[in-house]
């Protein structure tokens, strides 16, 4: 069935052209030289855009401006759109006549006004997917209206996911506002051209920029790594390796919850002390009063009384201890499985070791627990894990250690 496009708004022959191109898609390749020492974290900013089609919007994001010790490792756009409105049919023939209507939508996206682009060829724009109107006869000589209703509410456009390979990154860390253009364009697509379509229709926009960073400095004393990771909704695994150890050093657990300055002793471990290396898992119990996000850190004591701290290392909980994200078991085998709080729903799932590289990639379809398989065998080392839900953009970070 052949499928015509009716223009709706008027756009210049520039715009028509980039409508021609087809559709863009910022895939990941690497995303950072400098190896994570830490925990992969997220930070979300979005925007509400409302319009008729046609419009052209200058969101407001501010840049990513790094602690320090801390890299900006990947930046992902995405918009998600919702179009309402009605559509007018009219018959103007001796007989009655089939049609299928559908809205659909085209965005161009540009930074520092040049149009986003991997770098790969291809397009600046995004089309959204096919959306209906129900299905409809139109009588012989007559009109009528469809909706009003609404088409779609899906993810129309994925920018997804500018590295730390491409130097376009680097136009997001800083410490001002990012100048960003945002285009939208809706059009109607029908199945029957001797029906006359007349439309009424309207867009809301939610606009989103998220920045994933990690800690690349480096650990204090003989830490070579520690990681936080939550194992299961009871439980947070805390993992850190070390080197030239002395007999009588002591690493004290604290964690704090909810800002990240006020610390209380969990536990102290004693340090081996014999074999010069050491590789420590510590079980922290979820409270029933923690909520949010814990805050965990080292405190090395050493035998003179001398204090050093490991960097920070942050868990989300959500809003209560059984809706979080979590990865387990850990360290793992051969497979993870991740739990995503909420209802079941899609989730695109990517695993990075320290470095930067991405492992691998699988999606999953209307679920909460997912078993993630490796495609080969992990090298020892710490692994990062970043799930993004295609629909809502809700996205959750963790990550695992492989053990020799």
């Amino acid at each position: 069935m052949r499928l015509f496009k009716i223009q709706i708004s008027r756009v210049s022959a520039y715009l028509l052209m980039l409508l021609l191109m087809g559709s863009i898609s910022l895939l990941p390749s690497r995303l950072t030289a400098q190896a994570c020492t830490g925990g992969l974290q997220s930070s979300t900013q979005t925007v509400t855009l409302t319009g008729t089609g046609g419009n052209y919007y200058t969101p407001t994001f501010t840049q990513y401006n790094p602690p320090a010790g801390y890299a900006l490792v990947s930046a992902a756009i995405a918009s998600h759109i919702s179009i309402s409105g009605s559509v007018g049919l009219t018959n103007n023939t001796a007989s009655p006549q089939f049609i299928l209507v559908g809205a659909a939508d085209d965005d161009e996206l540009s930074l520092n006004g040049s149009i986003i682009s991997n770098g790969e060829g291809g397009s600046s724009t995004a089309e959204t997917p096919y959306s209906n109107f129900p299905p409809t006869i139109v009588p012989a000589n007559s009109s009528q209206t469809l909706g009003p209703s609404t088409l779609s509410s899906n993810v129309l456009l994925q920018y997804d996911t500018i590295t730390n390979s491409e130097s376009l990154l680097n136009n997001f860390i800083g410490t001002s506002s990012l100048d960003i253009g945002y285009f939208n364009y809706i059009f109607l697509q029908q199945t029957n051209t001797n029906v006359g379509v007349a439309a009424d229709l309207s867009v809301s926009i939610n606009l989103s920029l998220t920045y994933y960073y990690c800690y690349t400095g480096t650990l204090a004393a003989n830490f070579l790594t520690f990681t936080a990771t939550l194992e299961n909704p009871q439980t947070i695994l805390l993992n850190w390796l070390t080197t030239n150890e002395t007999p009588g050093e002591k690493y004290v657990v604290q964690v704090s919850s909810g800002n990240g300055t006020d610390f209380s002793n969990v536990d102290t471990v004693l340090a081996d002390g014999v074999a010069g290396n050491g590789n420590y898992a510590y079980n922290y119990m979820v409270q029933p009063t923690d909520k949010g996000n814990l805050y965990f850190r080292l405190q090395l004591i050493e035998p003179g009384g001398t204090t050093s701290y490991s960097p920070l290392r942050v868990v989300g909980l959500g809003n209560g201890s059984g809706s979080a994200f979590s990865i387990y078991p850990n360290p793992p085998g051969t497979f993870i499985n991740l739990t995503f709080p909420g209802n079941s729903r899609d989730w695109q799932v990517q695993i990075f070791a320290a470095d930067g590289d991405l492992v691998q990639q699988n999606y999953f379809s209307n679920t909460n627990l997912a078993t993630v398989n490796f495609d080969h065998k992990m090298a020892a080392g710490a692994y990062f894990v970043r799930a993004i839900n295609p629909q809502t953009n809700d996205h959750y970070a963790g990550s695992f250690v492989i053990r020799d």
